[in-house]
């Protein structure tokens, strides 16, 4: 994606509707997912509908246009900072869980996803979950004309 793709993200964020956004029983099953780890959870971006994935969540995102248009704001238990998943401004182990929605969509492979995976195992605690949604080309894309 390019840069002014995400520049301008948060412009178009209440147009996406599911399968771009999470649906109510996708973010039933993270929640499940990472339902009973004792301690704060970290999301990956400022997806509404994971900012209650857990009692206490912490949100980074490296947008501040996205953290002020689209996260449904602080409070206890919640927060959102500006940061870069690559390299994420915790303390080591700080977490029980990571969780996201279309978050390794956004960042390219092989070599953002591998710093992303490093600060990932140097920020969840031993045992920590990682849970993340993320979206594959069918082996048939269909014609443009067909789309």
């Amino acid at each position: 994606m390019s840069h002014d793709h995400w520049r301008d993200y948060h412009t178009r964020w209440s147009k996406l509707r599911p399968p771009l956004r999470p649906a109510p029983e996708v973010a039933t099953a993270i929640r499940a997912l990472v339902a009973g780890r004792p301690g704060p959870a970290l999301l990956l971006g400022v997806t509404p509908e994971l900012a209650d994935v857990a009692a206490d969540v912490t949100a980074v995102d490296r947008s501040e246009a996205m953290i002020g248009a689209i996260w449904p704001g602080d409070g206890p238990g919640r927060r959102a900072v500006r940061g870069d998943w690559r390299s994420l401004p915790f303390e080591d182990a700080g977490f029980a869980c990571a969780v996201g929605d279309g978050s390794l969509n956004a960042v390219t492979h092989p070599g953002d996803h591998a710093a992303v995976w490093a600060e990932l195992g140097r920020v969840l605690r031993p045992g920590g979950r990682v849970v993340v949604r993320v979206f594959a080309r069918p082996e048939d894309a269909g014609s443009v004309a067909s789309v």
